[in-house]
């Protein structure tokens, strides 16, 4: 029988809850990744997502949150740690060799009363048989005794032979990384990560840095973080003294004008308290060579360009303790700006960098990342940082959560590769005429789309690709008019030659029209406005003239639209509605230009 089968599914999931965050820092995960998807652990979709990752940072909390969605599902917990241990799995990742004899030991401790535990493992296949040859073994006099005593389990499974200290900081399993604890909270600290100056302890999916973790384990009244932070009851400081961990130190002489930086920023103390305190303890060395401080800062000054291996509230020009005015970030929308490339960040349609096209820009829909790659007079791009947002980087406003960024697992439409929720993506989710949303067709050129009777004309019900009348207008423009010509030559062609043209100008009118002033039949919406106006127009007459060939000439058009601001004009002319007046002139002067720019006239009237 398994030995799994042996241990109640309570257990292994109690088990797998407090091992998930250890299992997630193992490093080079595609192979434990692949043993996931191939027994229906992980999807297709989610394994690759994750195997796609190159921050280190990232691709390890992708790999915590799929372990986080299986503990949502406590009746996998016997697959998992069937799959996880087999033979291939446990050469591959000796961690879990470690892992699985601490299981076993919870399974000797479930065992009935009255039956015999099996004699526990007192070696690991890991540790080199120089090593097991130099040991000296223990007294063996207590092993030959009938009555042997059974020895007291420590608390935390070690792979110790007979005889062997318990400074695990010297096993070959935690060459790359430590358990670490501070009031309470346990994580990983990364060794590698600690002597370059990073975010080097991790703990519930996220990094922190020595001074942050021992902030959150509610240690923030001591200034140093040597002595709060401890690993098997030894603190970081002696171990650092000893010589068993490197920590950055930038204490030496500096050049004139220099000052000390902390490649751990606390915000409880400053550069000058964490030197004093390091002093004092005498933890680290009295010397340092300039080069090697000049190595290290260079290094930090690359991160931080970089951005890799960065938290959001880490990155240049942002800090998620700065007291901002967060209303200047409410609205559905956002506008944005890399270089000299701008757009509008759309909340509700932002995934992450590479998933959501959130970017609407006057010709389509961009992710974050493809919109930064518009701007090329930035190298080395980073949507984070480069995407500015009212003088606010994107990394600052998730931080403060005004963005949302969605988890590797997330299977929404934003976040799907299918081919035609990938499509959908290209248009707006809103008519360009009324704003409304519904039922809409889309331009397969530009980002815009349209409700059938907004659109002038009503697109066809069927077809592969249709293009909207604005579209087929700009592609007329290269070869419809050689030289310019008067405004007077362009108000006496027929219509029928020019029916585009006029249909563009009116569907930006319409657009440009968000409160429908101008849309609908005044004198069914205002007061005494017959008495005042012999002759009412609205645009929605002259969009249903010019749809039923009322007009023969460009100027009939052109006339019917003037009227408009002209009885607008007369009617608030001596009452309180002067804003309408004030909207008036304002779509008057708009449609004026785009008469000019139209029909390539030399002038326009007023």
């Amino acid at each position: 029988m398994d030995p799994m089968d042996a241990i109640e599914d309570e257990k292994l999931l109690a088990f797998f809850r407090r091992k998930k965050t250890e299992m997630s820092c193992m490093g080079k995960p595609l192979i434990f990744l692949s043993q996931l998807r191939d027994h229906d652990l992980v999807s297709e979709r989610v394994y690759k997502n994750v195997i796609r990752l190159r921050a280190k940072n990232r691709k390890v909390k992708g790999v915590y949150d799929i372990l986080d969605s299986l503990e949502a599902k406590p009746e996998c917990m016997k697959t998992f740690w069937k799959c996880v241990f087999m033979d291939h799995i446990l050469q591959e990742y000796p961690a879990l060799r470690v892992i699985r004899n601490s299981l076993m030991d919870v399974k000797e401790d479930v065992q009935p009363e009255g039956k015999t535990k099996p004699k526990k493992r007192e070696t690991i296949e890991n540790i080199e048989e120089n090593e097991e040859e130099d040991e000296q073994p223990g007294p063996s006099s207590q092993a030959t005794t009938p009555q042997r005593q059974r020895a007291k389990k420590p608390a935390q499974f070690s792979p110790l032979l007979k005889g062997q200290q318990r400074d695990i900081w010297n096993w070959p399993l935690y060459k790359s990384q430590l358990p670490v604890n501070c009031g309470g909270k346990e994580g990983t600290l990364h060794r590698e990560k600690l002597s370059k100056g990073e975010k080097c302890i991790f703990f519930q999916g996220r990094w922190f840095s020595p001074p942050e973790f021992q902030q959150f384990g509610g240690k923030k009244s001591n200034k140093n973080w040597k002595i709060s932070i401890r690993c098997k009851n030894k603190t970081l400081q002696a171990l650092i003294k000893e010589g068993h961990l490197k920590a950055p130190c930038l204490k030496g002489r500096l050049r004139s004008g220099q000052t000390r930086r902390a490649l751990f920023p606390s915000s409880e103390s400053d550069d000058s308290q964490t030197d004093e305190s390091d002093d004092d303890s005498g933890d680290e060395e009295e010397e340092v060579i300039r080069g090697e401080e000049e190595e290290v800062i260079r290094g930090e000054e690359e991160d931080q360009c970089t951005g890799e291996g960065q938290t959001d509230a880490e990155r240049p020009g942002t800090s998620i303790d700065e007291d901002v005015d967060l209303s200047i970030f409410e609205g559905e929308h956002l506008i944005v700006q890399c270089g000299s490339i701008r757009g509008s960040c759309h909340k509700v349609r932002f995934a992450s960098g590479s998933k959501g096209k959130c970017i609407r820009t006057e010709k389509c829909w961009l992710t974050p990342t493809e919109f930064v790659q518009q701007e090329t007079n930035i190298t080395d791009a980073n949507w984070r940082k480069d995407i500015i947002c009212n003088s606010w980087p994107l990394s600052f406003l998730i931080a403060k959560k005004v963005l949302r960024v969605h988890s590797v697992l997330c299977e929404c439409r934003l976040c799907s590769s299918n081919e035609q929720d990938q499509l959908e993506q290209r248009n707006d989710d809103w008519c360009f005429i009324c704003g409304e949303y519904g039922d809409l067709v889309c331009c397969d050129k530009c980002p815009r789309s349209f409700h059938r009777p907004c659109h002038i004309p009503p697109p066809p019900r069927s077809g592969d690709k249709w293009l909207c009348t604005l579209c087929v207008w700009e592609n007329c423009q290269a070869w419809r008019y050689d030289d310019q010509i008067t405004e007077q030559q362009a108000l006496d062609r027929p219509i029928t030659t020019y029916m585009t043209e006029c249909q563009a100008l009116l569907m930006k009118l319409l657009s440009e029209d968000k409160q429908r002033i101008f849309t609908s039949d005044p004198s069914t919406t205002v007061e005494c406005y017959t008495e005042c106006i012999k002759k009412p127009m609205w645009l929605e007459r002259v969009k249903l003239n010019l749809q039923s060939g009322d007009y023969k000439f460009v100027r009939e058009f052109v006339s019917d639209v003037r009227l408009i601001f002209d009885n607008c004009a007369t009617f608030n002319k001596n009452n309180e509605f002067g804003s309408s007046d004030e909207f008036g002139a304002q779509l008057r002067k708009m449609f004026e230009e785009e008469f000019c720019h139209t029909f390539k006239t030399q002038s326009s009237s007023p």
